[in-house]
């Protein structure tokens, strides 16, 4: 639910682009529109931060997850990796849409299984 929020912008603005500038997407490789969609939905948590790592996530998460700026160090951290695992296994046959939730998926996959259980109070 939480992601859903930070993946709306990006999508956004590609069917916008899909919409009103459709060749932009026949380019081979990754265009300049996979980039932005990408560092739109990565300002997106940002937003979010000091909502998510509230009380709760102070009190259930461990030791190495609480020190100062721990915000921004982890999902700095979780963006860093997201990007090396999207260059290494996004396949240019995808195209631009595939690349871009690709990426988002790789991303919100490792913040749920890293931070997502501290933050999310389920029980």
């Amino acid at each position: 639910m939480v992601s859903f929020y930070w993946v709306l912008p990006s999508l956004f603005i590609l069917i916008l682009l899909y919409m009103f500038k459709p060749n932009i997407f026949e380019k081979e490789g990754i265009n300049w529109v996979e980039f932005a969609c990408i560092i739109v939905f990565l300002v997106m948590p940002i937003t979010f931060i000091t909502i998510a790592m509230g009380d709760y996530y102070y009190s259930s998460a461990p030791g190495y997850l609480i020190f100062s700026g721990s915000e921004y160090v982890l999902l700095i951290v979780i963006s860093v990796i997201s990007s090396f695992l999207w260059k290494m296994g996004r396949d240019p046959d995808w195209g631009t849409f595939g690349g871009v939730f690709y990426f988002i998926g790789i991303y919100i996959l490792l913040y749920a299984a890293s931070i997502g259980p501290y933050i999310f109070k389920l029980f």
